[in-house]
């Protein structure tokens, strides 16, 4: 398993009510860039997300390190 699998796979675990959001999140990402008000993560879940290297900050906006 990747360590980019993993560390979702972690992610989930700590907050598993966060499934759904995920999908979500997959499908915001596929048409560009995204900000934090585009998701359904609440900040806390989105601050964890973020420092666990799931998702990068650019110029213009998040990108998910692998979709």
């Amino acid at each position: 398993m990747d360590d980019i699998r993993e560390r979702a796979e972690d992610f989930l675990t700590d907050h598993p009510g966060a499934a759904d959001s995920l999908e979500r999140l997959l499908e915001v990402d596929s048409h560009g860039s995204w900000q934090f008000e585009d998701i359904p993560l609440d900040s806390g879940e989105f601050g964890e997300f973020v420092s666990r290297g799931l998702a990068e900050e650019h110029d213009d906006g998040y990108r998910l390190v692998d979709r």
